[in-house]
């Protein structure tokens, strides 16, 4: 049985699925939601309840992550009896969220019969697929990552309300977490005036001592702010965004390239292009390539293969022809070293950033005070476009499959298509500086934004309109649309959940300070 193809066949009828459900049944359509959630204009209160003008009737609803509720429909899965009209429609009374939670069950479970109903498997080997299908599929909430003006990090278990762990970024001062990211290791960065890179042996005890970033890399000075931090898809790239102005990009788990030299030209060569590095390794001083194989700057020769037990450059021309040599990226962060790999250059202060994977190739955007956003190309660090439109500062930015959207201190939220830098619209709805946006990239018309005003708005960013309008006690300095659920972190300490289509709040985090940063995987 062709696997990849019937994973690909439930992905599409999921996306029919998406599709054939009502407009409000994530978010509501302009048509029959918007005009009536902007006249109720919903806010969050100092109790940290919903209201409006309209009846609280209105959003009356289950909780969004009623997590007994879900995990009695996840274990549904095992049985995978047929489901009859009455119970369909029982399941669907449920959350927004768990709408499309239960379409995903439901599509496991009629696909793999169906593909599998000719095959000789037993119940518990077809339950075991189903699960790890379900697995491989399953993107509800189960982590939040808060920084706070305390200079801690938190992992918060969103299902269960319970401090996993918190990280101080530095022992010797308590200055506010600016930026971070959380993925698989784990790994966790964070960022302040420097930037650290924080592993773990044994989850969720204490994390290892940190490899710093940043600090002392040239053209970064000590009043630098890492501003925004950022990990690609293969978690082999690492960027940090500077109030130095620059973008740096570091390497992580770099391989080792092989090469067999047989000539002695390209040993000489070789030895032209080294010098001594900080650490007594010799580095490539520019990019040459030997034995038909290209070799980046910054490249060391290792002390392996031929070259074992020599450490001089003039060892290089006393090799025996052919020579075998290894070369490795000298700044390779999970081994010690923190050199940057590229520097990625604004006229100003970059104050925000994203990396976004675009078919076979990944790219960074980054905003800065100089007005502009910039999109580089992480295979060669080019530039590839420039977005200019904003009439002052660029404080936040988005992107998903189709737009990268844009907040500025200009007030308003600007729509753009990804590929080419053309402006598609401007939405003017904050009455102050716009400090958050996310873009949801399952409904990929979907954005939040937040700003000074304590406003967040969400958009439909296809016609430019907005849907709902939630005030809170104040500022909401980020923000993340995930489906249905609305996270927001704010100046008050708190870390709310929320329905992004009523506005009902489901959960609530306490944090010591102001809630600074935040990071949702």
């Amino acid at each position: 049985l062709p696997w990849a193809l019937c994973i690909l066949t439930i992905v599409m009828a999921l996306a029919i699925a998406a599709w054939l459900l009502p407009g409000n049944v994530f978010f509501p359509s302009h048509s029959d939601g918007a005009a009536k959630l902007s006249a109720s204009r919903p806010r969050v209160n100092e109790d940290d309840t919903t209201t409006g003008t309209a009846s609280s009737s209105q959003f009356a609803g289950k909780p969004l992550s009623d997590i007994n509720q879900m995990n009695h429909v996840e274990n549904s899965l095992a049985d995978a009896k047929p489901q009859t009209p009455a119970t369909t429609s029982r399941a669907l009374s449920m959350t927004s969220c768990g709408h499309l939670w239960i379409l995903r069950i439901r599509a496991i479970q009629h696909l793999i019969d169906s593909e599998i109903a000719n095959e000789e498997l037993s119940p518990d080997v077809r339950t075991a697929l189903k699960r790890k299908i379900w697995t491989f599929l399953d993107d509800r909430l189960t982590l939040a990552v808060t920084g706070c003006t305390d200079g801690q990090a938190r992992i918060f278990d969103i299902r269960t309300g319970r401090m996993l762990v918190s990280v101080r970024h530095d022992t010797s001062t308590r200055q506010p977490i600016t930026a971070l990211h959380f993925g698989p290791g784990p790994m966790l960065v964070t960022g302040t005036w420097d930037g650290k890179r924080h592993t773990w042996d044994v989850w969720p005890h204490k994390p290892n001592k940190p490899t710093e970033l940043v600090r002392g890399t040239k053209a970064v000075g000590h009043e630098n702010r890492v501003t925004s931090v950022a990990v690609n898809r293969h978690r082999n790239l690492l960027a940090c965004a500077c109030s130095a102005g620059c973008v740096l990009v570091y390497r992580a788990e770099c391989p080792t390239v092989s090469v067999e030299v047989q000539e002695a030209d390209e040993l000489q060569l070789l030895q032209d292009a080294l010098k001594i590095g900080e650490f007594s390794e010799l580095l490539l001083t520019e990019s040459i390539e030997i034995g038909g194989v290209p070799l980046e700057q910054n490249y060391e020769l290792l002390q392996e293969a031929d070259f074992a037990g020599h450490s001089l450059k003039r060892d290089v021309n006393t090799l025996a022809i052919p020579a075998r040599l290894h070369f490795r990226f000298s700044g390779c962060i999970t081994r010690g070293r923190s050199h940057a790999w590229l520097q990625l250059e604004h006229e100003a202060s970059v104050l925000c950033m994203a990396v976004s994977a675009e078919n076979c190739l990944e790219f960074l955007y980054s905003g800065s005070r100089d007005r502009t956003v910039k999109k580089w190309s992480l295979v060669d660090g080019c530039c590839v476009h420039v977005y200019r439109g904003h009439g002052s500062m660029v404080r936040c930015l988005a992107v998903n499959g189709q737009y990268l959207a844009t907040g500025s201190d200009d007030r308003s939220v600007r729509i753009w298509q990804r590929d080419t830098a053309a402006e598609l619209r401007t939405m003017a709805g904050h009455r102050d500086f716009v400090r958050a946006v996310s873009l949801c990239s399952t409904f990929q018309q979907r954005l939040a934004s937040s700003g000074d005003d304590h406003q967040v708005i969400l958009w439909d960013v296809s016609k430019g309109e907005r849907l709902a309008t939630y005030t809170y006690s104040s500022v909401v300095s980020a923000l993340v649309l995930r489906e249905a659920a609305l996270i927001t972190a704010c100046d008050d300490g708190w870390l709310r959940i929320a329905s992004a289509e009523g506005g009902v709040l489901e959960k609530k985090l306490k944090h010591p300070g102001g809630v600074t940063a935040l990071w949702v995987p």
